[in-house]
């Protein structure tokens, strides 16, 4: 830990071991592979003191599971002090996956890495112009090397030689320091293979993108790329956004849990808990959405189940405030109702109204221009512009980069045969205050219930595949009737009363998972589509995937390092429909 006494610019500079040309980049990435505060700290300290022309610095730490957010002693200068609470304020549950938190107005983006170093930082996805080592935390030289930029500085302590050789053998320009165990060095080899989807626009030239469809993904990429400097115009063929499949009274957020810990329960949980940040964010910018973490319990449909909800809770060892087992009488005092069962209990989570949740990130950017009622029939590209045209031709806006997140309207602007999405009905009952009994929490299991929003509360939802019908249903309000039964089993059933509720169309992708990246060609041969990209496929969990893969998008535009892991975001590309696409 460093010493309050040593508050010399110079000293945090030579502590952070930044090299000299880090004020002439438009933004920096550092990797550290063993955290420690006092590194961090002084990085920040000396980026705040002369900044240069760089807007914003990159972090990348790997923390042992479990790591606590650092103390200060008292008496530490004003900006450690600050710097300290905010950190306090956005250091990450000790869950598996990476985590992004900004600090100093969000000019430092430190993304943390909870678990074995030697595993997690072959999952980083960046190209750092600079990397701290410590020896006795040995990382494969390969793994390195794949993360550096040609020229990226190299500072490593209590090495063996043996390290240092197999880092030389990699690439870089090795050689010792005065310090004992210590050697520096540079990277000169290019090895690093850039994956397609991660060819960034960079900062030179326009930033401005057109983004088409202002629901939960559109206003969500639309939200990411304004805070990054871009100007944004946002189409949108209603008169409102979050008028489509987004525009349901009350959404819930909670993860998905699997004993393996599979991609979309590692997806899940790392976008349910960047959610909570932007809302929270939203909140204290006074921009709040209308949400309310009253909690989520999710039921057993068998007592088999309920036994793997236990056995799943005891093997991951989750943090209570993330997941906890609550046996049934333990859940009816956490509800205020007669239940068939204890289930797993979600204290963070809760419901959203998501029309409010994008009006919100549409009035937090003023560089987000919304443009509502507008019809795009077409896109053209011509001399590096993208150019969305109406119904009679005309030119309803333009932009070097374009991205589509219309959801299923987007196969009809796109070269056939498009993407594999499958267009599913469901349906929302909305039932008044008093004609349910009131719960405190939200209540899952084949479908869920609400507590009352705006004097109704929402129960569903139905999953209608081969419909196509717009209007109420009262099949499918029965079929959500019975829900409320499977949840409150000695509810009394409502009373008789016209259907009320709302239809929505969710687009799925054949694997469930969303769709977000660069679109990849059409055809086999044929060429990339240049700056295209999309967020699309998000299914019934939009909200929950929304906010931290608008993030993503973003990450891939501008070439900065991801918020997720490079195996978990393969998973999500356009390309990985090639094959199938092709056979069709």
């Amino acid at each position: 830990m460093f010493s309050p006494a040593s508050q010399d610019p110079a000293w945090h500079l030579s502590a952070s071991r930044l090299p000299a040309n880090w004020q002439r980049t438009h933004s920096f990435v550092l990797l550290d592979t063993a955290f420690a505060f006092d590194r961090l700290a002084a990085t920040c300290a000396a980026f705040d003191a002369a900044p240069g022309e760089c807007i914003r610095i990159h972090y990348l730490t790997v923390c042992p599971a479990g790591t606590p957010a650092p103390e200060l002693p008292p008496g530490c200068p004003a900006l450690w002090t600050r710097f300290q609470r905010e950190l306090l304020e956005g250091w990450p549950l000790p869950l598996p996956g990476i985590h992004q938190t900004s600090l100093l107005d969000g000019r430092i983006q430190l993304s943390i890495a909870f678990g074995e170093t030697d595993t997690q930082v072959r999952l980083f996805d960046a190209v750092c112009d600079a990397l701290f080592l410590d020896g006795r935390v040995p990382v494969p030289a390969s793994a390195l090397a794949r993360l550096s930029r040609t020229g990226a500085t190299l500072s490593i302590e209590s090495a063996s030689q043996p390290q240092a050789d197999a880092l030389a053998k990699a690439g870089f320009e090795i050689s010792p320091t005065p310090a004992e165990g210590s050697f520096s060095g540079a990277f000169r080899v290019r090895k690093r293979t850039v994956t397609p989807d991660h060819t960034g626009c960079g900062p030179p030239g326009e930033r401005a993108a057109l983004i088409i469809g202002a629901g939960l993904a559109g206003t969500a990429v639309a939200s990411a790329l304004a805070a990054r400097g871009w100007d944004v115009s946002l189409l949108e063929r209603e008169p409102i956004p979050a008028a489509g499949a987004s525009g349901n009274l009350a959404a819930v957020f909670s993860p998905l849990l699997s004993l393996d810990d599979g991609r979309a329960s590692r997806l899940s949980r790392a976008c349910f808990l960047r959610l909570l940040e932007e809302l929270r964010h939203l909140e204290r910018a006074a921009l709040p959405a209308l949400w309310q973490a009253c909690g989520v319990l999710q039921l057993p449909r068998s007592e088999k189940e309920e036994a793997h909800f236990r056995e799943l809770v005891l093997k991951h060892a989750y943090p209570e405030r993330y997941v906890r087992f609550l046996e049934k009488d333990a859940a009816q005092d956490r509800t205020g109702q007669v239940l068939p069962s204890g289930g797993w209990f979600f204290e963070e989570g809760g419901w959203v109204n998501p029309p409010s949740l994008c009006a919100a990130r549409i009035a937090a950017h003023p560089r987000i221009k919304p443009h509502f009622g507008q019809d795009v029939q077409s896109l053209e590209h011509h001399a590096g512009r993208w150019t969305a045209r109406g119904p009679a031709g005309q030119e309803l806006a333009s932009a070097p980069l374009l991205v589509l997140a219309n959801a299923w309207e987007a196969n009809r602007l796109l070269p056939q045969p498009g993407l594999p999405f499958k267009r599913v009905r469901g349906q929302v009952a909305h039932l008044p205050i008093g004609s349910v009994p009131q719960i405190k929490c939200v209540l899952s299991k084949d479908g869920y219930l609400a507590p009352a929003v705006q004097g109704l509360h929402c129960l569903g939802a139905t999953y209608d595949f081969g419909s196509e019908d717009p209007s109420l249903n009262p099949d499918a309000h029965s079929r959500n009737l019975e829900r409320l039964a499977q949840l409150l089993p000695e509810a009394p059933p409502p009373l008789e009363a016209p259907a009320l509720g709302r239809v929505g169309f969710r687009t799925l992708t054949p694997d469930r998972m969303p769709t977000a990246g660069a679109l990849p060609p059409g055809s086999p041969g044929e060429e990339a589509h240049p700056r295209l990209y999309c967020l699309l496929g998000l299914g019934s969990r939009g909200l929950v995937w929304s906010t931290l893969l608008g993030e993503y998008l973003a990450s891939l535009i501008e070439g900065t390092p991801s918020p997720l892991p490079l195996d978990l975001a393969a998973h999500l590309s356009p390309g990985r429909f090639g094959t199938s696409r092709a056979k069709k």
